[in-house]
């Protein structure tokens, strides 16, 4: 069997400053502003929450071949997302914690046979603190037989610790593993 892959992976390591949130919750502090010119601020101190950043992303397509030509296909699109948690103290300043990480994807397989079907995997792997989700098995049917295309979303809790050696890599690998069957 021939088996071919389509890859696209992006690191992005964008983070949200801790001085644009702190900007923000605060009212925008910028020249000329009101608080610039030292009038008092109206809005309550003490202000928190949550917002969750992208660390990483990939997307990856395999095609299986054989004697009637590459018709099975799967495609992975994975996100690493770390949450954080803000607090405004008293005087103004906020600090963000990280709280939780996940990896949510979204696998869409499909034929382009008329009647015959097949089952394929997908799992991501992370690293450099090697960590690896569970397999997401999927089926499919010939395009004359039942659903031959479908799409399935997933979502999984990973831990902390390892999404955040991927981002203190400035982008470690993330990698999707396909399999039939």
């Amino acid at each position: 069997m021939n088996v071919k892959t389509r890859s696209r992976a992006r690191f992005t390591g964008r983070a949200l400053a801790v001085t644009a949130i702190a900007s923000v919750l605060a009212g925008g502090l910028c020249p000329g502003s009101a608080q610039a010119a030292g009038v008092a601020r109206s809005a309550p101190r003490g202000l928190s929450g949550t917002y969750e950043n992208v660390v990483s992303s990939v997307d990856e397509t395999q095609d299986w071949c054989n004697g009637m030509g590459c018709a099975e296909h799967q495609h992975t699109h994975a996100r690493l997302l770390i949450k954080y948690q803000y607090v405004e103290d008293d005087d103004g300043n906020v600090s963000a914690n990280a709280i939780s990480a996940r990896v949510e994807g979204e696998t869409r397989t499909w034929t382009d046979l008329k009647l015959a079907g097949f089952h394929a995997t997908s799992q991501v792997a992370l690293g450099p603190v090697y960590f690896q989700t569970p397999q997401y098995r999927y089926g499919v049917d010939g395009q004359w037989i039942g659903q031959s295309d479908r799409t399935d979303v997933w979502d999984v809790s990973i831990p902390l610790k390892t999404a955040m050696a991927d981002r203190a890599s400035k982008g470690g690998f993330m990698d999707i593993n396909f399999s039939r069957g």
